[in-house]
């Protein structure tokens, strides 16, 4: 049994696979699976993928009869995974310098505290020329589970789901791991901070590719796709993102086991955020309504 499992969900990622698995094989930590699951993809991922399996011991290749979407074919990766005592997603196209598993497998070892270790991050251009980088400005280490879960209230990038993350964690959460809405990693990665603190390595070790292909490109204008992506039963119908992802918020306050006395602030604390982002639930409501009028006036025309 490995210590750890590197879980990548991959369709169509000839252009930039093979980069990736290099760059997690060539990693100094290196009792681990690379468990890596194809979304049926029609490129030549599947042979790319297919020849690193071949050659490494430690490549498991699952491909999919069809694509099932996005959000499923992540919990598929967890779902798959050995059960080995940590866990790690990471994307097709995106790139660990060789002590990543190394730097962060020492935090949890030395602190049963932590449930998830990252480290500081460069953001990289299509063709892998450092373009920024990032550092974590939010209080996730804290030793208060609350002002941990606060700060993730409001959306952002979620690199940190790209960390490593102990497995008994996302058991304790329950299934689906990820939820199948918009902003699933970013619901999740506030449900870890109620079960323990996050570290950051303090050394950038991790380079996140920005391209015009990558699913943020592709739906950062358009939430309605981009819930189809995380959850292909949604496609056609009118769903409402923003409402949607607080009442995750809400359902995993509900469900992670923390103290009441936690669980009450942590509803405070929610009920507050909501009074002041008030304005966004009210446009996306008042253009679902418009929507829906528009449907309802255009098929009462066809009658």
């Amino acid at each position: 049994m490995p210590r750890l499992v590197v879980a990548v969900p991959v369709y169509n990622g000839e252009k930039y696979v093979a980069q990736s698995l290099e760059s997690l094989l060539a990693q100094t930590f290196t009792d681990f699976e690379l468990l890596v699951v194809d979304n049926a993809s029609t490129d030549r991922t599947d042979e790319i993928c297919r020849s690193f399996a071949a050659r490494d011991a430690r490549v498991r290749y699952v491909r999919n009869e069809r694509n099932i979407g996005g959000g499923p074919n992540w919990n598929r990766t967890f779902e798959l995974a050995s059960p080995a005592p940590y866990f790690k997603w990471a994307a097709h196209d995106d790139l660990h310098a060789p002590r990543f598993l190394e730097r962060c497998i020492e935090v949890l070892d030395r602190d049963p505290s932590v449930v998830l270790a990252f480290t500081e991050a460069n953001l990289i251009d299509s063709d892998g020329n450092i373009i920024g980088s990032r550092k974590l400005d939010l209080p996730l280490s804290a030793p208060d589970r609350l002002v941990r879960f606060r700060s993730l209230l409001d959306s952002y990038d979620c690199f940190e789901i790209h960390g490593v993350i102990r497995r008994q964690a996302l058991v304790d959460l329950g299934k689906p791991v990820l939820g199948m809405h918009l902003d699933g990693d970013g619901v999740l990665l506030a449900r870890l901070a109620l079960l323990g603190r996050f570290h950051e390595v303090d050394e950038p070790l991790f380079a996140y590719r920005r391209h015009a292909t990558q699913t943020l490109a592709q739906f950062d204008n358009d939430h309605q796709a981009w819930v189809a992506w995380w959850d292909p039963a949604t496609t056609g119908r009118r769903v409402l993102p923003q409402w949607r992802r607080q009442l995750e918020l809400w359902r995993a306050l509900a469900k992670t086991p923390v103290p009441p006395l936690d669980r009450l602030r942590g509803g405070v604390a929610l009920a507050k955020w909501v009074k002041w982002r008030r304005r966004r639930f009210i446009l996306e409501a008042r253009a679902h309504a418009t929507s829906l009028l528009r449907s309802l006036g255009r098929s009462s025309g066809a009658d």
